[in-house]
C-alpha cells in the first residue's frame, strides 16, 4: 500500500485525488491511502441540508467556513486544519471481501422498514417520548430541548437516550440503523 499526505488542501481538490487514486486501484495499481487535512469545511451528504449546519451562512462566511456537497452519504461533517483525515483506496476484492447486499438508508425509510422496527420497539417499551439535555460540548443557552422519540440507551449501557427522530421530524441514523440490524 502506499501512503501519501497532502497536508491542508481544499476539500474539492482533496476529493479530486480520491477519484484519480480509486481509479488507479480499479486499473490494477497499488491500494493507496491519503492524508490530509483541509481548510474549515462543512461537508454536506446526500441527506445533508444546509439547516443542519447550526450556524448561519454569513456567520460562515465571516470564518471563512465553507460548505460542500458530496454524493457521499450522511448528513454533515467538519473537517478543519489540525484534523488529519484518511481516506483509504483500496481493492477490497484482493482482500477477499466482496459486497454483494447493499442497503440504502434512504430506501430503508421509504419502505417503511424504520417505522416497523419503531413499532416493535414501541411495544417491547424501549422507546418514548422525551426530551434530551444539551450535550457538555454544547452552550446549554444556545440548546432548545424538544419533546422528541427517544430511544432507551441508557438501559443498555449509554450514557444518555438516543433520539430516533430529529427536529423536522425525518428519522436519524439511529433510526436507520436499528431498522438494517433488525
Amino acid at each position: 500500500m502506499i501512503g501519501k499526505y497532502y497536508e491542508i488542501i481544499p476539500y474539492a481538490d482533496g476529493l479530486d485525488l480520491q477519484k484519480t487514486y480509486h481509479r488507479k486501484v480499479l486499473e490494477g495499481k497499488e491500494d493507496t491511502l491519503l492524508l490530509m487535512q483541509h481548510p474549515n469545511v462543512y461537508t454536506l451528504g446526500r441527506r445533508g441540508k444546509d439547516s443542519d449546519i447550526l450556524v448561519d451562512a454569513k456567520k460562515l462566511s465571516s470564518l471563512k467556513i465553507e460548505t460542500y456537497h458530496t454524493d457521499r452519504g450522511g448528513e454533515v461533517t467538519y473537517h478543519g486544519p489540525g484534523q488529519i483525515i484518511a481516506y483509504p483506496i483500496i481493492n477490497l476484492k484482493k482482500l477477499g471481501i466482496e459486497h454483494d447486499s447493499f442497503a440504502s438508508e434512504r430506501e430503508i425509510v421509504l419502505n417503511k422498514e424504520v417505522e416497523s422496527v419503531v413499532k416493535k420497539l414501541k411495544k417491547n417499551n424501549f422507546i418514548y417520548m422525551g426530551k434530551i439535555k444539551a450535550p457538555k460540548s454544547e452552550d446549554e443557552k444556545k440548546w432548545t430541548e424538544r419533546e422528541q422519540l427517544l430511544f432507551k440507551s441508557t438501559d443498555f449501557g449509554d450514557d444518555k437516550d438516543l433520539a430516533l427522530q430529529k427536529a423536522d421530524n425525518s428519522w436519524s441514523y439511529f433510526a436507520g440503523d436499528i431498522a438494517y440490524h433488525e
